[in-house]
């Protein structure tokens, strides 16, 4: 109980937001450890005026880009200069909307699609949108994009350690069937596929995919084939040690698509996707030749 009692003081949002200020002040003599996470707003440095994210304890995302800054995670540093040069972007697996919103705030002429079919996530995801005032930019579509159109069954990841808590933002929540060390709770959310999305909108192009789906990727690519091969937009993809790798090689390979693992801040050309031992890559760009000059000053 006074364990529980400690928590819901440090992560009350007026409270976290002092202490957490304070903490950051003695970083320099405190352990990594001790990194308390955000909980409540924060403000994320990007183009002219940056953006607001709304969060809690529970997403590693915003505790290091609290931390860390921005331009520590991922390929944000690549993504902002990528963005200016698109018009249309799908963000898969939004989350609560880091990409969607750094997208925005570094594209004023943007269009973003952000799905996300987690219940916390989704939650937090249009709060976000209402924060960021990005409505003529970002449409939110609560769906997972998947092989096949219809309900499928999607596991939430829950935290025991915050009992009261709803929403679980760690990002991890997914409709494969991804092995984890979590807890999960099994909803059924609604599916549709790529493919009869883009029709069914009537779009008349598309730049730029963001897939982060926990292993659900494949189905995600399967069930957007036709749109793909058509539009050979840039596919910024996840791939996974020992578990999507392959398949996802085969798909790309099929469409024609080159490959581009990201490191050290650049994209390294690479013939396969296939390794023997994880060497912590986790990001990879799908790049068609007839969209390499977005790409090119990038490239290693």
């Amino acid at each position: 109980m006074l364990q529980q009692l400690i928590y819901r003081t440090i992560y009350n949002r007026n409270i976290n937001y002092l202490l957490r200020w304070i903490n950051k002040g003695l970083s320099p003599i405190l352990p990594a450890s001790l990194q308390l996470p955000p909980s409540g707003v924060i403000h994320v440095k990007s183009g002219e005026d940056g953006f607001l994210l709304d969060t809690n304890q529970t997403s590693y995302l915003t505790q290091r880009l609290f931390w860390d800054g921005p331009d520590a995670f991922e390929y944000t540093t690549l993504f902002r200069q990528l963005i200016r040069k698109v018009d249309t972007f799908l963000d898969v697996g939004a989350n609560i909307g880091y990409y969607t919103f750094l997208a925005c705030s570094e594209n004023k002429d943007i269009r973003v699609w952000s799905f996300e079919p987690a219940e916390g996530a989704h939650r937090y995801l249009v709060r976000n949108l209402q924060l960021n005032r990005s409505g003529d930019q970002v449409t939110v579509e609560k769906l997972a994009l998947s092989d096949h159109t219809g309900s499928i069954t999607f596991h939430e990841v829950t935290n025991p350690k915050y009992p009261w808590l709803q929403e679980v933002l760690s990002g991890e929540s997914n409709a494969s069937t991804k092995s984890l060390n979590r807890d999960y709770a099994t909803i059924r959310v609604e599916a549709d596929t790529l493919d009869a999305w883009y029709r069914r909108k009537r779009m008349s192009g598309l730049d730029l995919i963001k897939i982060d789906t926990e292993g659900a990727e494949v189905a995600v690519l399967e069930g957007g084939r036709e749109t793909l091969a058509e539009q050979r937009p840039i596919i910024i993809c996840e791939i996974l040690f020992n578990l999507n790798e392959s398949e996802i090689e085969r798909f790309m390979k099929e469409l024609g698509y080159n490959f581009y693992l990201f490191r050290d801040g650049q994209l390294h050309p690479a013939d396969t996707l296939i390794r023997e031992v994880d060497d912590g890559v986790r990001d990879c760009f799908f790049v068609h030749p007839d969209r390499y000059p977005l790409v090119a000053e990038f490239v290693a």
